[in-house]
């Protein structure tokens, strides 16, 4: 008659038996359903969005551009203002009679009145105007990306923020990537290249 403790052992080899064997077609059914070549290690790569962009030669050229358009509306802005201190100066300092004094202070709030809207309108086209340059150098910049990842053989490129202070801890994509990961000054080199050809 079989001990009670050889047959605890019996039962326990048993049951390792039965978990190895259901491991090992497990792993059986996973290899099978496996296309062939997905060993093949995943190639990343990250860009600096702000690093690129900002740094183009595109970029800086048609940013003084715009500054060049938004300072000529500026200086126009000036000069109402200039008036509107002359007005402002006449009223406090000259002895006018009611009608003259009346028609200064109609000419000062018309005056006024177009400064203020003229000064929300430039701000607003300067926004968009900015965020127009950005959006269309970021679709160059996606394709640059593409082109060179297709090249490589690189399977995924991600948004390194990892360094950026404005993003909060939760919105972050990255957290830490090597500097070999890093193509920023490629995609930067290849964009700059392409713009001085004309492309």
């Amino acid at each position: 008659m079989k001990s009670p403790n050889r047959r605890s052992g019996f039962a326990r080899l048993i049951t390792i038996a039965t978990i190895v064997v259901g491991v090992v077609a497990l792993l059986s059914l996973t290899a099978r359903a496996q296309p062939a070549g997905d060993d093949k290690p995943v190639r990343i790569a990250v860009v600096n969005i702000d690093d690129v962009i900002f740094d183009l030669d595109e970029y800086k050229d048609r940013s003084d551009e715009l500054k060049g358009k938004v300072q000529t509306r500026q200086d126009e802005l000036d000069k109402l203002t200039q008036r509107i201190d002359q007005i402002q100066t006449d009223l406090n300092e000259r002895e006018l009679d009611d009608d003259q004094k009346l028609e200064l202070l109609v000419e000062g709030a018309e005056l006024q009145g177009q400064l203020d809207g003229r000064g929300k309108a430039l701000q607003r086209v300067t926004e968009i105007e900015k965020s127009r340059i950005v959006s269309e150098i970021y679709d160059k910049m996606t394709d640059r990306i593409a082109q060179i990842a297709d090249k490589d053989g690189i399977d995924l490129v991600l948004v390194d923020d990892s360094h950026s202070k404005g993003v909060s801890i939760p919105a972050r994509r990255v957290l830490f990537a090597n500097s070999r990961l890093d193509i920023s000054e490629r995609v930067r080199t290849e964009m700059n290249a392409a713009y001085k050809a004309g492309q």
